[in-house]
């Protein structure tokens, strides 16, 4: 008979990054610095874990026996692993963060099961065992984390071996280590959620999986999609796949740069306003500190492209190429590009000529592929679907006029928490906010910001969702403004209402929110890129009245409950972006709908048909 073949192991992808290598001698710290390295887990013949370290000049290794694992900085791609018998720290950097991740908590949950084995009567080989083996040399490498070891590491632990990269606020002792540090753990869904995201950690569509595909390849990327088709979870994916040295990250406005944790496009390009003309703005580029960013850049993610000046993105293509002395599209730099040219288009001054980045000579040469995802996250209600698709078009059917003008009797109150109403303007927000507030009684609290430039204000006001002043009372309609753990409902948009405040209403405000969480809400950090590189700080409250807020600061938030008013409609795809900001049409109140105000822009429909016909060419021909 036959022996059945047996399965080959998947083995774990091997960690590019930089590598130096600290060494204690005769009580001397010794370095070397290793770059563009690979580090393979593995097993020697003995079934010991072993790391290897292969580069372009040298290749070490060293036996995993014990070690120690330090993570305070694994969202910056950075990690030391200290090997405590050979007196040497392995430290880690210019690591993508999500392979970093999965390669940390494989080698944390190999060793907590190796350490669960030998407590069960696993015997160690003696060193006299070892040198008369017979066994031959080999390297094997290491296979995938189980899920049952992955339960047993974490049932030992009474903890996950390592801690979630998901945004959520890390508590972490510098130095401590990830198998021996103590925490709550969540409920049982927060843990199987936790489990799966780990084993499966992208959970990414198929249309997004091309997309990662294609980044991985090097190709300039355009991905594009409607609201809540996931294009900000799958920017997210990407710039934990990129190496954070050479991956810089930007917007077209500082509100959505704040969201991704990035900078504005004009703080990076170093070019000011980016007004001026393109000998002008090459100057500016072509300061040291500015010319040293640009050269350093070997990736760029820019969300929101389809609110950047076309005009502006050929200046810096040109500005690139003369920069970086690299006269291949937009300097050699790749680019990853997100956005929805169907949503908010580019500001313009009153009289002046709207170009759309797609309308121009560098968006030809420099994006290689376009993709479009289509499958809606956000909502769920198919008609509610089917009538967004369709406005986003700049159509609106009889029917779904009528629909949407009977959701003014809809009653989006709950618990105290009242709808926001989206405004066109911001006039209008700043006139509900301050009435609604007056109106309440109470005293008024006053959370005054720390910057860490108080010279800047102007641009930490514009380039984070907070201002340097909150004024808040019992009662406010308050929004949160920052993701502070997803887990338990506490996102970016989250709303909720003020019920008291700490130490005798002197402290911190108290907020129950829409999903049912009361909590303390205390200062938060955001830091802002400058030109030249250098960041200030803004820390302030993530929260801001949510009476009311514009159209425009909405883009990309998701609402449970909202209200929205028409009659001061502008812009093309106005109405689009604040429609698609529910998640149903029962959380949605529309005071005025007429169908006259929905608009799509025309040259925006003709590049998106052209996509789609491209698109359906491709999947014919494939």
């Amino acid at each position: 008979m036959e022996t059945p073949k047996k399965e080959p192991q998947v083995s774990v992808p091997p960690l590019q990054c930089t590598l130096t290598v600290e060494r204690m001698h005769q009580g001397r710290p010794h370095s070397s610095t290793h770059r563009t390295i690979r580090l393979i887990l593995g097993r020697n013949r003995f079934r010991d874990m072993i790391l290897r370290m292969e580069g372009p000049k040298h290749s070490l290794q060293w036996p995993l026996d014990r070690f120690r694992l330090h993570t305070r900085f694994l969202k910056e791609g950075k990690a030391t692993i200290s090997l405590q018998d050979a007196h040497t720290n392995l430290m880690m950097s210019n690591a993508p963060p999500h392979q970093l991740l999965v390669f940390l908590k494989v080698l944390a949950g190999k060793k907590a099961v190796a350490a669960e084995g030998s407590e069960g009567g696993g015997k160690a080989l003696t060193a006299r065992q070892r040198l008369l083996s017979n066994r031959p040399a080999a390297f094997e490498e290491i296979s995938p984390l189980t899920l049952k070891e992955y339960e047993g590491a974490k049932k030992r632990e009474g903890r996950l071996p390592l801690k979630e990269l998901n945004g959520q606020k890390q508590q972490q002792q510098p130095g401590a280590s990830p198998l021996s540090s103590k925490r709550k753990m969540q409920d049982s869904l927060g843990r199987k959620s936790k489990v799966s995201r780990f084993f499966n950690p992208t959970l990414l569509t198929a249309e997004q999986r091309r997309v990662v595909q294609a980044v991985s390849s090097g190709q300039n990327v355009f991905f594009t999609g409607s609201a809540g088709t996931g294009k900000s979870f799958l920017l997210q994916h990407l710039v934990g796949s990129l190496p954070p040295e050479s991956t810089f990250i930007t917007a077209s406005t500082g509100v959505a740069a704040s969201h991704i944790g990035g900078c504005t496009l004009h703080a990076f390009a170093g070019v000011g306003t980016g007004e001026g003309s393109l000998e002008q703005c090459l100057r500016l580029a072509s300061r040291k500190a500015v010319v040293q960013q640009w050269r350093q850049c070997q990736h760029l993610i820019i969300d929101e492209v389809s609110m950047v000046d076309g005009l502006f993105f050929e200046k810096l293509e040109a500005i690139a190429r003369a920069v970086r002395k690299n006269n291949k599209p937009f300097g050699g730099i790749q680019l990853i590009l997100c956005g929805d040219f169907l949503q908010l288009p580019p500001v313009t001054r009153r009289g002046e000529r709207r170009v759309f980045c797609f309308q121009t000579s560098a968006w030809e040469r420099c994006v290689t592929l376009t993709l479009e995802l289509t499958d809606v996250k956000r909502q769920d209600d198919p008609e509610f679907i089917q009538i967004l698709q369709a406005v986003r078009l700049g159509r609106c059917s009889e029917e779904a006029a009528e629909r949407l003008q009977q959701t003014v009797d809809n009653c989006v109150e709950r618990d105290g928490i009242k709808a926001s109403r989206l405004c066109t303007h911001r006039d209008d927000v700043d006139h509900i906010n301050t009435a609604h507030l007056n109106e309440l009684s109470g005293k008024e609290r006053v959370f005054v910001s720390v910057d860490s430039d108080v010279e800047q204000k102007g641009v930490l006001d514009a380039n984070t969702p907070v201002g340097s002043h909150l004024v808040l009372k019992v009662g406010c309609q308050v929004m949160l403004t920052k993701n502070l753990e997803v887990g338990r409902g506490l996102v970016n948009g989250a709303r909720g209402v003020v019920t008291a405040f700490t130490h005798g209403n002197t402290g911190n405000p108290m907020v129950r929110f829409l999903c049912g969480v009361t909590t303390e809400i205390k200062y938060e950090k955001w830091s802002v890129m400058m030109t030249a590189g250098y960041h200030v700080t803004r820390k302030q409250l993530p929260l801001q009245l949510a009476w009311a807020f514009s159209i425009h600061k909405s883009q990309g938030m998701t609402l449970d409950c909202a209200e929205m008013s028409f009659s001061r409609v502008f812009e093309a795809g106005q109405v689009y972006v604040a429609l698609s900001r529910a998640r149903n049409l029962q959380g949605l109140k529309v005071l005025d709908f007429n169908p006259s105000c929905v608009r799509a822009h025309p040259d925006v429909l003709k590049f998106y048909h052209n996509l789609r016909r491209a698109q359906h060419e491709y999947c014919h021909e494939g």
